[in-house]
């Protein structure tokens, strides 16, 4: 079975229990919009996209409202968009996007009757709203082939995650799991690029099982308490 990290499921489908039966990749804008006369775009930490191929005439403004409401369900506070048809850029954003129309084709690859979809906010909530989003969509235009068996392991998964309550990092599955050889260094650096030797097994975008390897050495079980702000006692 094909192998993916983490890191490219939530960047690259917004899941870490990606479908891959289907295209629509999630892309990444930031730096192209950073510059454009829409503070939206230009002052958002991460700009993403997805685009809907040949299907921009199936979605009236009142079915991308729909999508609008429903993307807000993930955090997103609206829900950009635009056609190209014609050999331009057409909707309500298009406008702001002038000064970068051909470098926007381009790296979208964008083709007639194509529609984009945008999200400007957080890494996080660009990821969950876009994958989201792009499951809905597929569903919408029976874009998913439902003779493929799509297996899929997902590897090296985050060994710690940030608590806004907590104002600290906090295991992600439990403090026991091996972390990588790569990166078991940042247990005294960023916690955050701290990998864990874990893995899921996905299908079809659907999470069967997992598993991981567990700490055996004492010292490196002390280190990881250590990071979560154990003491010793």
């Amino acid at each position: 079975f094909p192998r993916m990290s983490y890191d490219d499921a939530m960047n690259n489908y917004g899941s870490d229990k990606p479908d891959t039966r289907f295209e629509m990749l999630l892309q990444d804008l930031t730096d192209l919009v950073k510059d454009v006369d829409f503070k939206v775009f230009s002052q958002a930490p991460v700009v993403k996209a997805i685009v809907v191929k040949g299907n921009a005439d199936k979605y009236s403004r009142k079915s991308i409202d729909k999508l609008t409401e429903f993307a807000k369900q993930f955090g997103a506070k609206g829900l950009a968009w635009v056609k190209f048809t014609d050999g331009s850029l057409n909707g309500p954003v298009a406008k702001f996007l002038t000064t970068i129309e051909d470098e926007l084709t381009a790296s979208l690859q964008l083709e007639d009757n194509d529609l984009v979809l945008f999200v400007a906010d957080t890494l996080e909530v660009a990821n969950n709203t876009l994958g989201a989003l792009r499951t809905r969509i597929a569903k919408e235009l029976d874009m998913v082939d439902n003779s493929k068996f799509n297996f899929l392991w997902v590897v090296d998964w985050p060994m710690f995650e940030w608590s806004e309550e907590e104002g600290r990092y906090m295991s992600a599955h439990h403090p026991f799991t091996l972390p990588t050889e790569e990166s078991a260094h940042e247990l005294e650096g960023d916690l955050a690029q701290v990998r864990a030797v874990a893995y899921d097994i996905v299908l079809n975008g659907y999470e069967l099982g997992g598993g991981s390897l567990r700490i055996t050495q004492r010292e490196l079980q002390e280190r990881m308490f250590k990071a979560l702000g154990f003491t010793a006692e």
